[in-house]
């Protein structure tokens, strides 16, 4: 089956046979041409604001009856050539032959039903007009005689006479009616419901003035000369009802669910992007508001993770009893984006899409950040009280804040780094802020002039459908400077004087009841300290930053670099496809021509996986359309992972090893990525090698199986001592 544009739509589609779609895929993976059109076709038929072909003028392409002939497989074939032709050379052209080609599968797979009850609607809009019978065609000049042209002359002289018999006439359409239910009704029924409505109103205001409760206070205010105290002591508790909870309802505690009592189609306010006026987790300085509950795929995988809440009660607004005065408004520590330079992200829960933050732009409660690979993203708290660094490679989400102000972040990957302002001799206040890791609610007061940093990474899966628990994680606070004070979620505080760890999840003690001893801090992470970028790293960072774009969804942009032919450009943009969890794109970059970004996309959806129970679906369904059936199941498989005990299994280890020598690319480096993380040994293996190469390092990997009876020697058992 040859491979063309048209099979190539099919195949995406899902409508060949089981054997033709193995013989395209296997095409595919020999072609870099052809997958690199793959990614081509799916990112134009995602892209936002892609204009529509032209139908004149000299941007026309191709006529519309033309794309229809060649998706119908009607054209002829010196058609076929040009039409392939102008869709390879325009986004806009391949965009309207591959949606037009889904839209066709899934019409004529699944024929629209149309209900019982539209039909009727549409026969009740009224009669049809009288068919309008058209005379017979007239011969032409040639075929006429002289009498008939002479007849004929003498008809259209006398258009005005009346017909003659038997000659066909166009009927009048006979004028229709509108239905009574699409009447407009009469101008005085209209200006009379006006009126009442309006009447309503005026009523409605009278009585919302008279019932004021400030009118009152504020004559009341006015005779004792406290008023303007009082007043602007109830709009702040008002602001502060707003920030912490409605009404004065005590906030839940921290429970590592996350709050869905917000409404879906409420929306910070203040951030706009060039070209469209959409909501974020993002507001001005001058007016805070509530965050959005994300929704979507990728909002989906966050429901799981913490959300920190107050446990103190707010004050009621608008206190009418004077006898108690109102409570002094909390300080709130608000969070503002201060970098100059590099790219961090954010969640729209309304586009339900990643976008690049705005510069000065303010942080609330809500919003989800993540930070590529390897910028940062710095977030002073509080005017210039702290500084918040989120290293590369990392995602977090602002937690509502106390009533106290405590500004929260619950770190779901990554590090970042705290930094109390002054020094320890200047006497100001501590820096409090909760901090969430896997769940629980933690709390860090640092000292000033101290330096705090927090590193959580998520485990790999070692077993097929594992459900990790709360502590699959490996993670540490490091203090490098000055004093902190952390509070796990049980209330024990732990004093660390820097340079000293607390590593992450805690020990637990034995059966005796006693603790391991503590490891000592031998070195401080490379991270804690200044980042200094290699030159050559640096201009490609410089290059992958001018990639993003204010108003594009990250989505959108991002996959394309993953196909890029820098090796490093692809290495940056599948791991930010990974922050986002954008499953489907590091799907296709599992057969990239790039080492790096096949290591990079079989790490980011082995981290993902196991994250929630839906994820597990959704793979499979994304692997089915992108792999054969039997080469589906495989990758799922190795995307799962292996224990010990199967690298001592003779039989899961030669699997291991004849899926190195599988034809499919993916395949063999999944297959390469177990074994290494099994052996920590290569035997000069790599997936992309000549078939003389991989032959040899093959027959290597072989004889060791052979030899040791595994991947790993069984380990001997130990005499028993008499």
């Amino acid at each position: 089956m040859r491979l063309t544009l048209r099979t190539l739509l099919a195949y995406l589609d899902d409508i060949l046979e089981p054997a033709q779609a193995k013989e395209i895929g296997d095409k595919l993976n020999e072609s870099s041409f052809a997958s690199s059109l793959v990614s081509r076709i799916r990112e134009v038929m995602r892209r936002r604001r892609l204009t529509a072909p032209t139908l004149s003028g000299p941007g026309v392409g191709i006529d519309p009856n033309t794309v229809a002939e060649y998706l119908d497989n009607t054209l002829p074939p010196d058609g076929v050539a040009d039409v392939e032709k102008i869709c390879l050379e325009s986004d806009v052209h391949l965009a309207e032959a591959a949606a037009c080609h889904q839209i066709l599968t899934l019409a004529l797979g699944e024929p629209v039903e149309v209900a019982t009850q539209t039909r009727d609607r549409m026969y009740a809009l009224g009669p049809a007009a009288s068919k309008v019978v058209l005379p017979p065609s007239i011969a032409t000049r040639g075929e006429l005689s002289e009498e008939s042209l002479d007849d004929v002359l003498s008809q259209a002289q006398s258009a005005s006479a009346s017909p003659r018999n038997g000659q066909h006439v166009v009927t009048p359409a006979k004028k229709s009616e509108i239905p009574d239910y699409l009447r407009s009704g009469s101008n005085v029924k209209r200006m009379l419901g006006y009126v009442i409505a309006l009447v309503v109103l005026i009523c409605w205001g009278v009585t919302v003035i008279k019932n004021s409760p400030f009118q009152g206070g504020a004559n009341k205010d006015t005779a004792s000369g406290t008023g303007g105290v009082q007043v602007a002591a109830a709009n702040v508790n008002k602001h502060v009802d707003d920030e912490g909870g409605p009404d004065g309802q005590m906030e839940p505690e921290f429970t590592g669910q996350k709050n869905t009592d917000v409404d879906a189609d409420e929306s910070p306010r203040g951030v706009k992007r060039s070209t469209s006026d959409v909501d974020s987790a993002l507001t001005t300085d001058e007016q805070p508001s509530p965050p959005v509950e994300p929704k979507g795929t990728a909002a989906k995988n966050r429901r799981d993770t913490a959300r920190t809440h107050s446990d103190e009660p707010k004050p009621a607004i608008g206190r009418e009893d004077d006898s108690v005065p109102p409570a002094a408004a909390p300080v709130v520590i608000s969070a503002k984006y201060v970098s100059t330079e590099g790219v961090a992200l954010h969640y729209l829960p309304r586009e339900e899409r990643w976008f690049v933050l705005p510069r000065g732009a303010q942080v609330i409660a809500g919003a989800n950040l993540a930070v590529p690979e390897p910028f940062q993203c710095q977030l002073e708290l509080d005017e210039h009280k702290g500084l918040v660094t989120i290293m590369g490679h990392s995602v977090v989400e602002v937690t509502r804040p106390t009533a106290d102000g405590r500004f929260g972040l619950d770190l779901q990957r990554g590090q970042f780094i705290v930094r109390g302002t002054g020094s320890a001799e200047d006497g100001l206040a501590p820096l409090n802020l909760r901090i969430g890791v896997a769940g629980e609610l933690w709390r860090l007061e640092l000292q000033s002039g101290a330096t705090c940093g927090l590193m959580l990474k998520p485990k790999e899966p070692s077993k097929l459908v594992e459900n990790p628990d709360r502590n699959s994680y490996e993670g540490a606070f490091y203090v490098v400077g000055g004093i902190a004070v952390i509070t796990d979620p049980v209330g024990q505080a732990h004093e660390i004087k820097g340079p000293d760890w607390l590593e992450l999840p805690l020990a637990v003690a034995d059966a005796d009841g006693k603790l391991p001893k503590k490891r000592p801090l031998l070195v401080v992470p490379n991270w804690m300290g200044p980042q200094k970028l290699s030159s050559t790293l640096q201009s490609k960072a410089t290059v992958f930053e001018k990639k993003f774009a204010l108003d594009e969804a990250v989505e959108l942009t991002v996959p394309e670099l993953a196909a890029d032919a820098n090796p490093l450009i692809s290495h940056m943009a599948t791991e930010c496809l990974g922050l986002i969890e954008a499953y489907g794109p590091l799907v296709s970059v599992l057969r990239s021509q790039h080492v790096e970004a096949r290591k990079a996309a079989i790490t980011e959806l082995r981290l993902w996986l196991p994250r929630h129970q839906d994820n597990k679906e959704m793979l499979k369904a994304e692997l089915a359309k992108r792999f054969p059936p039997e080469d589906a199941d495989v990758v799922y498989r190795l995307l799962w992972g292996f224990e010990i005990e199967d690298a001592r299994n003779k039989q899961t280890s030669t699997q291991l090893i004849d899926w190195m020598a599988d034809p499919e690319l993916a395949i063999r480096e999944l297959a390469f990525y177990q074994v290494y993380r099994l052996t920590g040994k290569t035997r000069d293996y790599q997936a992309d090698a000549t078939t003389t190469k991989l032959h040899s390092s093959l027959k290597a990997w072989q004889a060791a199986v052979k030899k040791d009876g595994g991947l790993l020697p069984v380990p001997k058992p130990t005499p028993n001592p008499q």
